[in-house]
C-alpha cells in the first residue's frame, strides 16, 4: 500500500487506553505506552505496521505515562507514575536496553511524569508532570543524568484565574536544542 500524506493509521494497543504516543522523527516508528508497557512499532510499510521488538518494562513494573524520541531516533524517554524517567537506547532496535546503565533512571520529580522531550542530540531532557507545576531540566549525556534546574512556567501573577491548578501538557525542543516550549492546560 503507497504511502498517502494523510492516511490513518491503526495500531492494535493491547491495552484501553493508551497513555501516550511518540513518533520518530523519519516516521518509521511509533512508541506506544498503553499503562503497563511501551511498545515500538515499525509503520514504514503503512499497510502493515507490527511491534518492533519486545515491550520496554520498567524494572519494577511501574505504569508509563510519557514517551518522547530525539530527532535521531536512536533514543527514547519514557516517563512513569512513580516519577521516574527512563532512557532507552534503541541503537539495536530488535533489543532496546536501558541507555548506558541503570543509572539512567532519573528520579526526584515526586510526581507522574506525564510528558517529557528529548534534545535533538540526546544530551537534554525536559521531564513535567501533573502533580506539580514544575518543568525540569536534565543533562542526559552522562553516564548518571544529573538535574540542570527546574521552573514554573506556570508562574504568571497576572493570570486571570488565581488560583488556578494548571499543568504542563506538553512539550517540544526546537531543531537545534536552543529553545523548550511547553504548553498548559
Amino acid at each position: 500500500m503507497p504511502h498517502h500524506r494523510g492516511a490513518a493509521l491503526r495500531l492494535a494497543v493491547k491495552h484501553d487506553p493508551f497513555t501516550s504516543w511518540g513518533v520518530s522523527a523519519d516516521g518509521k516508528f511509533v512508541a506506544v505506552s498503553d499503562g503497563r508497557d511501551t511498545v515500538l512499532w515499525d509503520v514504514s510499510d503503512r499497510g502493515a505496521p507490527h511491534r518492533h521488538g519486545p515491550p520496554l518494562k520498567h524494572p519494577r513494573g511501574e505504569k508509563p505515562a510519557g514517551t518522547a524520541f530525539n530527532r535521531g531516533g536512536n533514543l527514547l524517554a519514557v516517563g512513569y507514575y512513580s516519577g521516574e524517567v527512563i532512557l532507552w537506547d534503541l541503537t539495536g532496535r530488535d533489543r532496546p536496553k536501558l541507555f548506558n546503565s541503570a543509572e539512567t533512571i532519573i528520579a526526584g520529580t515526586y510526581n507522574r511524569v506525564s510528558v517529557v522531550a528529548v534534545s535533538d542530540d540526546g544530551k537534554t531532557l525536559a521531564s513535567s508532570g501533573e502533580a506539580n507545576q514544575r518543568l525540569y531540566l536534565w543533562d542526559a549525556s552522562a553516564e548518571r543524568p544529573t538535574l540542570l534546574g527546574s521552573l514554573n512556567p506556570l508562574d504568571d501573577s497576572s493570570s486571570p484565574s488565581p488560583g488556578r491548578q494548571d499543568f504542563v501538557s506538553a512539550l517540544a525542543f526546537s531543531p537545534g536544542g536552543k529553545t523548550l516550549a511547553s504548553g498548559n492546560r
